[in-house]
Formats: structure tokens, C-alpha cells, sequence
């Protein structure tokens, strides 16, 4: 009976960002039916549906999500102070001294997770430009993943970076580095934790290309939680993996437009990278790479020091 409560206590948000993504389905396909605007109407039933679902079920699942979220980090944080309280009393006459030091403190603190997050969105761009290269290499790309592009660099830009770059990451990291990361290390500890949940990460992308991509992205999500005890700088990954992936395939396809480069012909698109010749593709991954580790290295030197 405990371990079924704890499941649910895991999974439930996943479960409930599910039923919101179901809602807006049922939504954007009633109003398809109503609208006059041919454009909306092919936005909300065709190709592009997909994202914009997405996009609406993440809408309706994160306040309710974060309502929850910060109501249950209330009460932890509650429960650490009742046992502070003594040591807080005992402690009044030096009071006026520390607090200019605390204010200071608290000051470069912020400081300092401004840039843990700065360097873990970095991070992100590196990983999606090395991972991208490496795994569509290495995997021909399938009928999941095809259409999975194909639904997302079909929709307007500025949907697009909507969804994927803000309402996504929020809602996505809530759930994974949120819920079912603190609910996790809670019952098998930090480092197995960590693995299970980029694997659960990668699982729920759904097909074998986007997953692997997804479970070695989510080892770096659970990295930058685990260094800062905090939520934003995954978010700030995340939106960096997602905003780098949007932007590589904005710029592909321009450079495939207005040049006859060998190594970017007629096709090319983020998502079908193997056309790219193997010596590009090479630098790319080891460019990618190489800035992946370097910030992902300063994004946990930074928050060591916060």
C-alpha cells in the first residue's frame, strides 16, 4: 500500500499533465470546428496541432502544478525551521551583527545563481548541438522522431518558441526535476535517483532517437538540480536545449535557401542530420561538446560557491 501511494505521489502530476494535454486536445479540435479563419483552423486540426496542444496542456497543468509544488516546499521548509527555532533564540544578542552580513550574503548569492544559470543554459545549447549531431548519425531517423519535427518547425516562430522555449521547460521540469526527482531521492538517494529519472525523462519522449537524446539531456537536468537545489537553472538548460535546437534549424534552412554549400543541400532540416557530410557533422558534435563540459563544469563551480 505505501509503495502504491508512492508511485502515485510520483507519477500523479505526470498523469495530471497528461489529462491537461487530453483536455486541450479535445479543446483546439472543438474550436478547429467553429473557427472561420482558415490559418487558425489548419493550426488548431492540422500538422501543427501537435505543438500547440502541447503548448495548451502545459498552459492549463503548470499553475496547478506549481500551486502544489510550492505549497509542499512550504511545508518542508516549515517543518526545517520548527527545528531552527531553538537555535534562533538562542542567538538574538548577535542578531544586529550578522545582519548586514546576511543581507551581503543573500546579495552575491544571487548574484551567483544568475550565473550557475546562465552557464546551465549554455550547457544546453552545447548538449543539443553534440547530441543532435552524434545520435541522428548514429540512428536513422524514425517515423516518431520525423513527425515529431515535422509538427514543431511547421508551427509560426513565435508559437513555437512560446511553447517550446518557456511553457515546456516550466511545465516539464516542475514535473521530472520537481516531483518525481525530490520524491525519488527521497526513497533511493541522489545518485540512483539521478539516473532513474533521466531514463523516466527519455522514456516519456516516446520513440528510441528522441529517447536517448532526452535520458543523456535529463543526466544534465538532474546535475544542475542536484548542484543547486533548485528548479530554474534546469529550466534554464532545458529552454537552452530547445531554443538551440530551434535556432540551428532556422539557420540551416536559410543557409540552404540563399546558397549551394554541398554540405547543407535541399532536405536539410535539424531534424534529418544525417545529409550533413561526416567532417561538418564532426565539428560540429566536438563544438557542441566542447561547450557542453566546459559550462556544464562553471555551471557546478558556480553553484558550489552560492
Amino acid at each position: 500500500m505505501e509503495a502504491f501511494q508512492t508511485a502515485c505521489l510520483l507519477l500523479g502530476p505526470l498523469v495530471f499533465y497528461e489529462l491537461c494535454t487530453e483536455a486541450a486536445m479535445a479543446g483546439c479540435s472543438l474550436f478547429a470546428e467553429h473557427a472561420k479563419n482558415a490559418q487558425i483552423r489548419s493550426l488548431l486540426s492540422g500538422s501543427e496541432a501537435g505543438l500547440v496542444v502541447t503548448g495548451a496542456g502545459a498552459l492549463l497543468a503548470f499553475p496547478v502544478l506549481f500551486s502544489v509544488y510550492r505549497n509542499l516546499t512550504k511545508m518542508q521548509v516549515l517543518a526545517q525551521n520548527a527545528g531552527m527555532l531553538q537555535l534562533q533564540k538562542s542567538t538574538q544578542r548577535t542578531a544586529g551583527e550578522t545582519l548586514q552580513k546576511t543581507e551581503k550574503n543573500r546579495s552575491d548569492g544571487r548574484n551567483r545563481f544568475m550565473e550557475g544559470c546562465f552557464f546551465a543554459a549554455l550547457t544546453g545549447i552545447g548538449a543539443c548541438l553534440c547530441l543532435n549531431m552524434v545520435l541522428q548519425v548514429l540512428f536513422a531517423p524514425s517515423t516518431g522522431w520525423s513527425r515529431v519535427q515535422e509538427t514543431i518547425y511547421r508551427t509560426p516562430g513565435a508559437l513555437r518558441i512560446l511553447i517550446t522555449v518557456v511553457l515546456t521547460p516550466l511545465t516539464e521540469e516542475l514535473i521530472f526535476r520537481g516531483f518525481i526527482h525530490k520524491g525519488l531521492c527521497m526513497h533511493m538517494g541522489t545518485r540512483l535517483s539521478v539516473i532513474f529519472c533521466a531514463l523516466l525523462f527519455g522514456l516519456y519522449h516516446g520513440n528510441l532517437g528522441q529517447g536517448v537524446y532526452a535520458f543523456l539531456l535529463g543526466i544534465c537536468l538532474e546535475l544542475v538540480t542536484v548542484w543547486s537545489g533548485r528548479l530554474a537553472p534546469a529550466v534554464f538548460l532545458h529552454a537552452g536545449a530547445n531554443m538551440a535546437a530551434a535556432a540551428f534549424s532556422v539557420a540551416a534552412d536559410y543557409v540552404r535557401q540563399v546558397s549551394q554549400i554541398p554540405s547543407l543541400p535541399d532536405g536539410l532540416s535539424f531534424g534529418n542530420l544525417p545529409v550533413l557530410q561526416t567532417q561538418t557533422a564532426v565539428i560540429l558534435a566536438a563544438t557542441g561538446f566542447l561547450v557542453a563540459v566546459t559550462s556544464l563544469y562553471k555551471t557546478k563551480e558556480v553553484f558550489e560557491k552560492v
